[in-house]
């Protein structure tokens, strides 16, 4: 075939069968599958089903959402009781992934995590990583005005290249520059 995605199948389907299940295991079967969702659906990707694909997105969505504190934060471990910042930055992507590729997410618990993440978007001690991160998951999101956009682009300097992609991604989603 001339084609590179046939190749994609078997990693795919290992997605479909990962046994594990912390916040970012679950995250990251949810994004992957999410962000392939489109080839998949239009049968560029032989041997894998959209429906088994929705499926499994549709059991991890409802799984990170066991995972979600009160405040919109997510855990580690279903009944876990503090809060992971990077499993909740992952877990708000993966959502957000799957949202924008048209699976049904539960609306108001995203929207709790999203306003998590925006209420600590200007913590003193931010590593610029996180910040880039939450830049483009608040854009995404349609929750980045220019003045968190441009308080999160004085860590450019100390960022990674990912972090100063991540940037670029955040404001190009939301119309800034």
């Amino acid at each position: 075939s001339g084609t590179p995605f046939t190749r994609l199948a078997r990693p795919i389907r290992y997605l479909l069968h990962y046994p594990y299940g912390c916040v970012e295991q679950t995250s990251s079967g949810v994004l992957g599958l999410a962000a392939l969702r489109g080839l998949i659906q239009d049968g560029h990707i032989s041997g894998v089903g959209i429906e088994e694909v929705d499926r499994f997105i549709k059991v991890g969505i409802d799984r990170l959402f066991t995972m979600q504190t009160g405040d919109g934060e997510f855990v580690y471990w279903p009944g876990h009781r503090y809060a992971h910042p990077w499993g909740t930055i992952y877990a708000v992507a993966a959502l957000s992934m799957a949202k924008a590729q048209g699976i049904s997410v539960w609306e108001e618990g995203l929207a709790k995590s999203v306003k998590q993440l925006r209420d600590s978007f200007f913590h003193r001690d931010m590593p610029p990583a996180r910040r880039a991160f939450i830049s483009y998951l608040l854009a995404l999101n349609n929750n980045l005005d220019s003045n968190a956009y441009w308080r999160a682009k004085q860590d450019e300097p100390k960022m990674t290249r990912e972090g100063k992609l991540l940037m670029l991604l955040a404001a190009k989603h939301a119309g800034i520059v």
